[in-house]
């Protein structure tokens, strides 16, 4: 399975993934939460997956928002 697609939240926050190679993603995470550090900024977002699920993780690039998220996700997930 390529992973390379747009899927939003239940919030409607939105990830992007662009590259799909050697069971490496990589794309962008855009919260939707106003109350984010990283509200209305793209971040980058890099990750492995299985075929059948995936994990990433994202850092912001904000000033004083270093904190790491990290993202499990599943298939039956909706796409955007």
């Amino acid at each position: 399975m390529k992973w390379i697609g747009t899927w939003k939240n239940q919030y409607g926050s939105t990830l992007e993934i662009t590259h799909d190679s050697d069971n490496k993603i990589a794309g962008t995470f855009m919260t939707a939460l106003r109350d984010s550090s990283f509200y209305g900024r793209k971040q980058p977002v890099a990750g492995v997956h299985n075929e059948t699920l995936y994990q990433f993780r994202f850092r912001s690039l904000e000033p004083g928002g270093r904190r790491d998220r990290v993202l499990h996700r599943s298939p039956g997930g909706r796409q955007a």
